[in-house]
């Protein structure tokens, strides 16, 4: 079961990576999404990125088809004082996805919305709120009194 878990992310990296959404431009992602409030798309940066600033708002405008991709070629820290992702508009957390090369940190107490597929770890410190679902391909996810909700 395990392999085959392994095989099935690795297909979800790849397709995630090739810019699936021809419906919507591919962007440069800032590397601090924080105080940002961006459209569907796919966005992507070979850089580390911080979402420590402000809320990340995805604003579906009206659609609730609308998928926002990001493709991170570093580490994702979500994180303090302010890194919660914020959906607005119709968007849903199922039609978000975060993929990165490196580890991932979601910092104590956030709100995250989407789905996060991590090379290598994910590592969730205390109190954070999850409505997604969070993926390792080589390593591990670490939660610690922590809520996760699976999308609808």
């Amino acid at each position: 079961m395990i392999t085959q878990v392994r095989t099935d992310m690795g297909i979800a990296f790849t397709f995630l990576k090739a810019d699936p959404n021809p419906g919507a431009p591919t962007q440069v992602m800032p590397t601090q999404l924080g105080g940002q409030t961006l459209t569907r798309g796919v966005y992507k940066t070979a850089s580390n990125v911080l979402l420590t600033t402000g809320p990340l708002h995805l604003d579906a405008q009206g659609d609730p088809n609308s998928v926002f991709i990001f493709v991170i070629g570093g580490t994702l820290t979500i994180g303090a004082p302010s890194g919660a992702i914020i959906l607005d508009n119709q968007a849903q957390a199922k039609n978000v996805y975060f993929v990165t090369s490196g580890l991932t940190i979601i910092e104590a107490g956030q709100i995250v919305h989407g789905n996060i597929f991590a090379t290598s770890q994910v590592n969730v410190l205390a109190g954070a709120n999850i409505t997604g679902r969070l993926w390792a391909q080589s390593d591990q996810v670490t939660l610690i009194g922590d809520t996760v909700t699976k999308a609808p």
